[in-house]
């Protein structure tokens, strides 16, 4: 299970890192030195860090917050410095920026450069002020769900069969013509060929019954290949998405 500290850290808000104030002659680790250590816990503890600057602010707790704003950082970790002989105090103000409540606070001495000792509360005093500025709740502002938008099912189109029925019946049609043809052509075979020896025909008139049924034969298959392509097509359509 995660804790809620470890979830606290993983969402760290922006933080702004300023010297508030500094009081004293600096030894020999200068004020920059101990801003950056503090910046490198920051990202070491996974926050986002954003220098600023505030050295017209003289400690002013507003102007602080103005210029945090400005800089549109929600969480403000403002450093104040008093330099001793032996020692030096640094005093870490957590401040939300949202309502500029103080959420977080730390003071401790060292002698020279943060040790491990140091960077445990500052650890600590981070935990502290990301848990603060991530359940912040937000003032004066109503949250409207978005609007329900009733989207209409889909309508499936049925695809229309009418092609599929036409060269059907197109099929049938000229295979029964084709059959009709068929058939006349073969009556018009036979008759020529039950003609008595002595035929009672002339040649002309046999050569007549020959052609009228040899014209029969060919139109009967004409129609009978157009009918099987008819269906061949009918099928086509029928088997297609």
């Amino acid at each position: 299970m995660i804790s809620l500290v470890t979830l606290a850290v993983l969402a760290a808000p922006t933080t702004g890192l300023v010297l508030s104030t500094e009081v004293g002659k600096p030894g020999t680790v200068v004020a920059s030195q101990h801003l950056d250590s503090l910046e490198q816990e920051l990202i070491t503890a996974k926050f986002a860090v954003r220098r600023l600057e505030a050295a017209d602010c003289k400690g002013d707790r507003d102007c602080l917050l103005a210029n945090a704003r400005k800089a549109s950082v929600p969480a403000l970790i403002a450093v104040s410095i008093a330099w001793g002989k032996k020692q030096t105090t640094l005093d870490l103000e957590g401040l939300r920026v949202s309502d500029g409540a103080t959420v977080a606070q730390l003071t401790f001495t060292l002698a020279a450069r943060l040790g491990d000792a140091e960077r445990v509360k500052v650890k600590s005093f981070l935990e502290q002020l990301s848990e603060a500025v991530s359940d912040a709740p937000t003032k004066g502002v109503t949250l409207t769900p978005p609007p329900v938008i009733d989207v209409p099912p889909l309508a499936v189109a049925t695809r229309s069969r009418v092609p599929e029925i036409a060269t059907g019946a197109g099929a049938i049609a000229t295979g029964v013509a084709a059959a009709v043809l068929l058939g006349v052509a073969g009556g018009t075979n036979g008759q020529l060929n039950a003609t008595p020896d002595p035929s009672p025909l002339t040649h002309a008139q046999a050569q007549e019954l020959a052609n009228q049924a040899n014209g029969q034969y060919t139109a009967s298959l004409a129609l009978g290949l157009s009918a099987a392509a008819l269906a061949a097509v009918t099928v086509v359509l029928f088997l297609r998405e």
